[in-house]
C-alpha cells in the first residue's frame, strides 16, 4: 500500500478520481460475492429445517388461579424458611438476630404471626434470648407477696 500511495500522491487529480469512484460504487465493491450469499441461504434453510423437526415440548399448562395459588403457597414457604434460618443461624449474633427479626415482623407480620403462633418456635426464642427470661423471671419474684 505505501509503494501505491506514493503513486497516488503524485497526481492529486487521480486520487480524488479515485476516491470519487469509490464512493460512487462503494454497494458493489463492499457487496459479498453472489456465490456467497446463495451459500450462507442454503446453510441457513437447512439448518431452520433442522430446527423445525425438534418439537418443544412443555409441561402442561395450567389456569391462572393454579397460578396465583402457587405463587402465594411457594412464597410464604419460601419467608418461612427465612424466619426459621434466621432464628436458627448460628453465626448470626443476638443483636443482628433482633434487628433481623424486627425487620421481617415490619414486612411481613402476616407470616410473623403464623410463626410466632405455632408452639415450636416460641421456646426457640426464649432460648436465644436467656438474659430477658432471667430479668423476667426476676422481676416476677420482686411482684410476689
Amino acid at each position: 500500500m505505501s509503494t501505491d500511495g506514493s503513486c497516488l500522491e503524485a497526481t492529486p487529480d487521480a486520487a480524488q478520481e479515485l476516491l470519487a469512484f469509490l464512493v460512487k460504487h462503494c454497494d458493489r465493491i463492499f457487496a459479498p460475492p453472489r456465490e456467497l450469499h446463495l451459500e450462507v441461504e442454503a446453510r441457513l434453510t437447512i439448518l431452520r429445517r433442522e430446527r423445525g423437526n425438534k418439537v418443544t415440548t412443555y409441561c402442561q399448562q395450567v389456569t391462572r388461579e393454579q397460578f396465583e395459588a402457587q405463587k402465594r403457597t411457594l412464597s410464604e414457604q419460601a419467608l418461612m424458611d427465612l424466619f426459621d434460618d434466621i432464628l436458627r443461624d448460628p453465626r448470626i449474633s443476638d443483636k443482628e438476630r433482633n434487628t433481623r427479626m424486627k425487620q421481617f415482623r415490619q414486612n411481613y407480620p402476616d407470616i410473623y404471626n403464623k410463626k410466632t403462633c405455632d408452639e415450636t418456635v416460641v421456646p426457640v426464642t426464649f432460648k436465644r434470648n436467656s438474659r430477658s427470661r432471667a430479668t423476667v423471671i426476676g422481676l416476677l419474684r420482686s411482684l410476689r407477696l
